[in-house]
């Protein structure tokens, strides 16, 4: 049984090589922006049938969002971006269970031996996205913090001499930050 962490190859543009991870990615992001379009297309002032589920959903999250956050105006900043990269995390692991994902495919020969290729195999799947999307979450979680908080406040959480207990506590809470990833 042969597993890989990283996605293949399953064509190339010029240099480029089109991994099946992103061939996937590729067709969940064209999904979801045919699906927002369709959905936003005749969005009326007084909301009826599927229109109010979606507000009422938005608006859910959308207050799930301020008992973070604490703050309305903080909350409606970050929430497009929240409710983005949750919307994309979710529908490319739901791609994945599409049957035909990771079991459609070729067979190649990778030193000396057969090796099954899918053609398309889910986004979240793939080590690089996984890694990508970490960084893009705990870069964001610091840039909300940093704008939120003022930067010495949020600095202070990492970097405190006001005792040595607070000192060793930032250095575990910047060991922390850097183990997110």
């Amino acid at each position: 049984m042969h597993i890989s962490i990283a996605a293949e190859p399953i064509f190339h543009l010029g240099p480029l090589p089109v991994t099946n991870s992103m061939l996937a990615t590729s067709i969940v992001g064209v999904m979801l922006g045919v699906g927002s379009y369709f959905a936003t297309k005749n969005m009326k002032k007084v909301p009826t049938g599927a229109q109010n589920v979606f507000e009422a959903l938005v608006e859910f999250l959308l207050k799930l969002t301020d008992s973070i956050t604490g703050k309305r105006n903080v909350s409606i900043k970050i929430f497009p971006f929240i409710a983005t990269f949750f919307i994309f995390i979710l529908f490319n692991n739901w791609f994945g269970l599409i049957p035909g994902v990771g079991t459609i495919g070729f067979v190649e020969q990778s030193h000396g031996e057969s090796v099954f290729v899918p053609i398309l195999r889910a986004g979240t799947a793939d080590l690089n996205t996984t890694i990508a999307l970490g960084l893009v979450a705990v870069l964001g979680t610091q840039f909300v913090g940093i704008t939120t908080i003022g930067f010495f406040r949020h600095t202070k959480k990492y970097i405190n001499f006001s005792s040595p207990i607070n000192f060793f506590v930032g250095l575990l809470e910047l060991l922390s930050e850097v183990t997110k990833v």
